[in-house]
Formats: C-alpha cells, structure tokens, sequence
C-alpha cells in the first residue's frame, strides 16, 4: 500500500493506492493515529486507487471513523471504485461514512 499525503487548509487528504487489506491495515492504521494525534481531524481519504478491501480493511475504516470522531472531526471517503463500495454495502456501514465521488468534492465540502 502506497500512502501519499497532501494538506489543504485544516484538511488532511491521504492518496491510498494498492490493496486494503490485512497485510496493509497497520500501517493505514498507523499513519491516521499519527496524524491524530498531530491535532489532524478533518480528513479525506482518496480510495480511487484502492482495487481491493478486505474485512479486515473495512474493520480499519470503522475504528478510524471512530477515533476522528471523538476528537470532534470528519472523516470522508473519496472515489470509492463500485467494488470497493460493495463491503460497505453489505455490513450497512454505507451510512455511518460521507462518501464523495470526488476528492475535489469532499475537500471543498468542510
């Protein structure tokens, strides 16, 4: 998994590219607790790129979720490829998560 970041504003974006998986949870895991804890919590995360998402994937964007937002902030999913959405489909977590078609789109809505 290839993580690139960028900043606009209070904003955060990470540029996720390769599997979501449990082999590349920790580090994506890793990473958002950094940033948190770097006062970081208005984020987008870019998934144009993510081909796959596992469970254990989908498991990782929950406690992010979670975590963003007991420190007051917003976490919002960008260019979810249909495959990708699918997981989030099933388990109904389609609703707990702001999902943009765009990355432009969910920067310029905070």
């Amino acid at each position: 998994m290839k993580i690139v970041q960028e900043t606009f504003g209070n904003v955060k974006l990470l540029r996720l590219d390769g599997k979501l998986d449990v082999h590349s949870t920790p580090a994506v895991l890793a990473l958002m607790g950094e940033l948190t804890a770097d006062n970081y919590i208005n984020m987008v995360i870019d998934m144009r790129q993510v081909a796959f998402i596992s469970s254990y994937g989908v498991g990782a964007m929950v406690t992010i979720l979670k975590s963003i937002r007991e420190r007051g902030g917003h976490l919002k999913l960008a260019a979810l490829r249909p495959e990708v959405k699918v997981p989030f489909e099933i388990t109904g977590l389609m609703p707990q998560f702001e999902i943009h078609d765009s990355v432009e789109n969910a920067i310029g809505s905070f």
